[in-house]
């Protein structure tokens, strides 16, 4: 309730319900939030960022889906059973094995969008990544992982949407 009054805050959210659900590869659970928003192109990345400044970070949900309109009942009340399944976000555990560079590439992704973790296969946009997370993505990229700048372009990221694509279109400066 808490996490749907701090949406209900925010300006172009019309309707939204948190739902708890498992995680995908472990026993935990996650938050996960859906929202119908009058914004002309939303990004959960930037609904995350709005909710980190009013919320503790333990109740920032992992997932923001936006929906045309909440499910409801015959007698209109939610239907929370008929909420669509979020999408498995995950690291080794859900998609298998990764190469060291590939995992490296993973966690510089998960800092930037605020998730535990990040699949190989998980694509930058649809997890919610804006241009804000992507520039964070690239300076990352340069400083934490020592890939020359020239290399490390908007361009890339948009053609290589994915850890394992990204991953593969960077050259490694020597250790």
């Amino acid at each position: 309730g808490e996490v749907d009054a701090a949406l209900f805050t925010l300006p172009h959210v019309t309707e939204a319900v948190t739902v708890s659900a498992p995680r995908p590869g472990s026993d935990g659970a996650r938050l996960v939030s859906y929202l119908v928003s009058t914004a002309e192109q939303p990004s959960a990345a930037a609904v995350r960022a709005e909710l980190r400044s009013i919320l503790p970070t333990h109740m920032v949900p992992e997932v923001v889906l936006f929906l045309k309109a909440l499910p409801r009942t015959d007698r209109g009340k939610l239907d929370r059973a008929a909420l669509p399944e979020p999408p498995a976000i995950g690291g080794p555990e859900t998609y298998g094995p990764v190469s060291d560079w590939e995992q490296a590439v993973a966690d510089v992704w998960a800092g930037a969008l605020e998730l535990e973790s990040v699949g190989p296969d998980d694509d930058f946009f649809e997890l919610g990544g804006d241009s804000l997370a992507a520039e964070a993505v690239l300076a990352a990229t340069v400083s934490q992982l020592g890939v020359p700048a020239e290399q490390v372009t908007a361009s890339v990221l948009v053609e290589a949407p994915t850890v394992r694509q990204f991953a593969a279109r960077l050259r490694r400066a020597p250790d």
